[in-house]
């Protein structure tokens, strides 16, 4: 999701009039802050002489279609920008001070992100992991 895109949570909050903000830096921002927004073609040109079948990068990349040490190199940067993400996303719904508050993150995100909230003392109550429609 992007700034300025329609989805359930935009059109919901438009609906009830209530305040809408999209957390996730900008690829503008994320370059500021060295958060990384390439990793997949930072890989391909640190590791594709040593593995040359990485030059067509997966759609999903996995431990089943990346050679292991490119696997642990990646999972390891996503997970960092992922973190430091997180950390942005806190600066600025603490910055909103609007509560309660519903925040929607993926999957991924939901227990660190959570974690980090508490850390910070703001109380969460966890509605679903991975939610889905039915």
């Amino acid at each position: 999701m992007h700034e300025g895109a329609i989805t359930v949570a935009s059109a919901l909050t438009q609906n009830l009039q209530i305040v809408h903000l999209c957390v996730d830096p900008s690829y503008k921002e994320r370059h500021e802050r060295g958060i990384a927004t390439n990793i997949g073609l930072d890989l391909m040109s640190q590791f594709g002489d040593e593995y040359p079948e990485i030059c067509l990068w997966p759609r999903e990349p996995s431990s089943k279609n990346l050679p292991q040490k490119v696997w642990e190199e990646y999972f390891k940067r996503i997970e960092e920008s992922y973190r430091q993400r997180e950390q942005i996303w806190l600066e600025k719904i603490v910055s909103l001070n609007k509560w309660p508050l519903l925040f929607i993150c993926g999957a991924n995100h939901f227990d660190p992100f959570s974690e980090l909230l508490k850390h910070n003392n703001i109380r969460v109550v966890a509605l679903d992991k991975d939610w889905a429609p039915k």
